[in-house]
């Protein structure tokens, strides 16, 4: 059986959700999950987690970045 249509935009939003809740309380069992339940190919999937997993990353990053500033001001 071959992979479904595969939504880019849907699964980085998906994996994005799913990537902070992970994060949240320290468990990788909901990425697990959402990865086996979206449709696509394996190195689709992959590929958008990364970007979703940097994105994230990114998110946090900046978020640290910005209260830091805030202390030494």
């Amino acid at each position: 059986m071959s992979p479904g249509l595969f939504q880019f935009n849907e699964a980085r939003q998906k994996f994005s959700i799913y990537t902070k809740e992970a994060l949240s309380i320290k468990n990788v069992k909901p990425l697990i999950l959402i990865f086996s339940q979206l449709s696509g190919g394996e190195t689709e999937k992959k590929t958008t987690l990364d970007q979703a997993f940097r994105g994230v990353l990114e998110e946090k990053i900046v978020s640290l970045s910005r209260i830091d500033l805030y202390v030494i001001m």
